[in-house]
């Protein structure tokens, strides 16, 4: 029960921090603050029941101390396949990690677990690990991106776009006798 309260407590003080965040942080000098979503290592076309990580990450994000975000996916062609498909970065202390496979929708609240000194280039945030269910075309992206320094002062995060990342996924079953024309063994 105890922990259950910590918990709320903790909750209702980042959700605080989000709310209290009027004045917006601008880098003078340096280059936007940007987040973005990266597909790891994989190829760009996937075989049904594979599997593709995502990560998220930041650059160039003076003081950044408490982030809030949504990945959004198609729940009828990825699925996040168990409780380990989803890790935070080290430097943060997750406080909401709630996924709606019907929807699709996964929201993620963090805080750093030490104040931050200075930007850090490519900073990690989180890496999800998807399964594909199904062929298709499939997006990824990150919506409804809010995050805080230590005063707090809401920061503003860039892109060139919405995050978004694409991924095809084919049918193994449609390659099946592609490649042999004599009929023979």
């Amino acid at each position: 029960m105890r922990a259950v309260k910590t918990g709320l407590a903790c909750l209702a003080m980042l959700s605080a921090c989000f709310a209290l965040a009027a004045n917006p942080v601008q880098a003078e000098g340096r280059t936007k603050s940007q987040i973005e979503l990266f597909l790891q290592d994989q190829d760009a076309v996937l075989k049904r029941g594979s599997f593709v990580d995502i990560s998220v990450k930041t650059q160039d994000v003076p003081g950044l101390f408490g982030i809030q975000f949504e990945l959004v996916y198609d729940p009828d062609l990825l699925e996040l396949p168990g409780k380990n498909s989803v890790e935070i970065s080290e430097s943060f202390q997750a406080w909401v990690i709630k996924n709606d496979p019907e929807t699709g929708i996964i929201q993620i609240a963090a805080t750093r677990k030490s104040l931050p000194e200075d930007a850090e280039e490519n900073l990690p945030l989180a890496k999800f690990r998807f399964r594909t269910l199904t062929s298709g075309n499939a997006e990824v992206s990150l919506q409804e991106i809010k995050a805080v320094d230590a005063v707090p002062r809401e920061i503003q995060l860039s892109s060139a776009e919405e995050p978004v990342v694409e991924i095809s996924i084919k049918d193994p079953a449609a390659n099946a006798g592609k490649g042999r024309r004599d009929g023979g063994s």
